[in-house]
């Protein structure tokens, strides 16, 4: 009987398996070494076993996918990331979010935050208080006390503005190991003008693309970058072909170089991906077309922990029952419920190497 077959009512009555009694006399870092190996569809499926391996498969999975542990790998503390996305209502995808899904870790890859440009200033400023410093090319550097981080004014009429971008600045803090070697944190703050996952969704900007005042402009976007993390909650859109099948289908393809392509392709199947485009239509069933929505059946919602203000700490240790107050570091829930559509590619179209096209419902794209 496999482990992960729980049909079975029986089964919950008989004695431990060789693999339940392995876990039990396992250690800790036994268990997750080997739960590293499991897809996330595995982990969720041993939860529905029994108790045993609900509480094991469980305890790996709070601390496998856990958002601040994930975030103190590019600041000195993930719960004030948390708060400062909370606050600036901001968003992460790209590369990042994909490395905390799957469980991986990409060394050369950076940190895509999108915000409007309301949120901006205040998010380059903790970013900068963090020990990061802009590194864009041929711009000068902003210090934590220059009186307006972000420029205040859009980009020149001659140059494109894709799906609401405005800006995008670029941010390295390095640091020194104990074998005296030096590594970089990079991270991009993306400006738009436009709610942050309307752009991630139709929109992408790649983390590959230049400043946009540069005269050549990335567009490339597949499914397995479409993962939105918020303050609360992480969302995948593709889970089963992005961390099951590892299959990455384009779905934008603009205005790029065969050679840049190449190096997007190459890249991701370096990371174990294969990189599905037009080539493939008619061999390839796809992800499923028609309407859906953001946090729907087909994606996999982690929800994070509610953080609580010092009040309601002290009132959950007593018999007073603890009320949301105004000032929660993280409080109340993004409504992120938003429609979209997975459209069939059509040859003849401007875009010729995209597999499928994500777009607003009712709107022709």
């Amino acid at each position: 009987m496999s482990i992960t077959d729980y049909s079975d009512p029986l089964r919950l009555f008989q004695e431990p398996s060789r693999f339940e009694v392995m876990l039990i006399r396992l250690e800790r870092t036994g268990v997750f070494y080997l739960f590293s190996f499991f897809d996330a569809l595995r982990i969720l499926r041993l939860q529905k076993v029994n108790q045993l391996l609900r509480a094991i498969s469980q305890t790996y999975s709070t601390t496998a996918w856990d958002f601040e542990r994930f975030a103190n790998e590019w600041f000195r503390n993930g719960e004030n990331f948390r708060n400062i996305l909370h606050r600036t209502s901001a968003v992460l995808s790209g590369s990042a979010a994909l490395q905390f899904f799957a469980r991986e870790r990409y060394p050369s890859s950076d940190m895509d935050i999108y915000v409007r440009k309301a949120g901006s200033e205040t998010l380059a400023r903790w970013v900068i208080h963090e020990g990061y410093h802009q590194a864009s090319a041929g711009r000068r550097r902003y210090s934590y006390s220059t009186p307006a981080i972000m420029p205040k004014n859009r980009p020149s009429s001659d140059v494109r503005n894709h799906g609401g971008l405005i800006e995008v600045h670029n941010f390295v803090k390095h640091s020194i190991k104990a074998n005296s070697s030096v590594t970089g944190r990079r991270l991009q703050i993306i400006i738009v003008d436009v709610e942050p996952l309307d752009h991630i969704l139709y929109n992408f900007h790649s983390s590959k693309s230049t400043i946009i005042y540069a005269i050549h402009y990335i567009d490339f976007h597949s499914a397995a970058v479409m993962n939105i993390i918020t303050s609360c909650e992480a969302i995948c859109l593709f889970p089963r072909w992005t961390l099951i099948k590892r299959v990455s289908y384009v779905t934008r393809k603009g205005f790029i170089r065969s050679r840049e392509r190449n190096v997007f392709v190459e890249k991701y199947e370096a990371r174990g991906f294969r990189v599905v485009g037009h080539e493939s239509i008619g061999r390839d069933p796809g992800p499923g077309y028609g309407r859906r929505w953001v946090k729907d059946a087909r994606c996999w919602t982690i929800q994070f922990q509610r953080k609580c203000c010092q009040t309601c700490t002290k009132h959950s240790n007593s018999n007073v029952q603890a009320r949301p107050h105004m000032d929660h570091p993280i409080s109340g829930k993004m409504d992120i419920d938003i429609p979209f559509e997975v459209l069939p590619a059509l040859p003849g179209l401007e875009v010729e190497e995209e597999f499928l096209r994500i777009a607003q419902p009712m709107v022709w794209r």
